[in-house]
């Protein structure tokens, strides 16, 4: 409210009087402008904790994986590889710089047939996210071509019907294969020892 008054009588003529009226919009104006940016920025300061907030939750999320010691491997809505830890590069035998941001059947590629099952997984859950079971999990041996055995385990990422990637886990369990056949070599010669008379 603008209130302009002096004590004689008809003192402000119609001009003063419309001069004052545009002078009490013009007020009006500023002191809604104002309360504009005063929402504008609070909704700025929100925004950009909120941003921090979301990012330093990235950045810790990004930490966890890289600390990880078996390889993992993120792929997003596309098929295409969004991020490789530095673990995988060692399992695989990968340079992370020629495989990321590439389609996941040019990364398949570098296993041949053996990789194929893996790779239908993942093209069957972002073609049809509704067919995918709620605590579905897939989990294959995969023969590297130098002879070592990595174990991948793959989960889909889906939101309400929405397909938002993948992960995918590669452990090396080339040793333990080993020790495992060493085990079953060792007993079937024991069997056989003592089959014989």
């Amino acid at each position: 409210m603008l209130m302009v008054f002096r004590r004689e009588e008809r003192y402000f003529t119609p001009d003063a009087l419309n001069l004052v009226k545009a002078i009490a919009s013009q007020v009006a104006v500023a002191i809604n402008n104002a309360h504009l940016y005063e929402l504008i920025r609070d909704q700025a300061e929100r925004l950009g904790s909120m941003l921090r907030k979301e990012q330093e939750e990235a950045s810790r999320s990004q930490a966890i994986l890289e600390a990880v010691a078996d390889g993992v491997l993120v792929t997003g809505p596309n098929n295409r590889i969004t991020f490789l830890n530095s673990s995988i590069q060692k399992v695989l035998d990968i340079k992370s710089e020629s495989v990321m941001d590439q389609p996941l059947e040019d990364f398949g590629g570098l296993f041949g047939k053996a990789a194929s099952s893996w790779m239908q997984t993942i093209r069957g859950w972002s073609q049809s996210p509704g067919s995918y079971q709620s605590g579905e999990t897939y989990a294959e041996q995969l023969e590297l071509g130098d002879g070592r055995i990595a174990l991948i385990h793959l989960a889909p990422v889906i939101l309400q019907d929405d397909f938002l990637g993948t992960v995918s886990i590669f452990r090396d369990i080339t040793h333990e294969v080993e020790v495992d056949r060493l085990k079953s070599e060792l007993l079937r010669r024991s069997a056989t020892n003592c089959a014989l008379p």
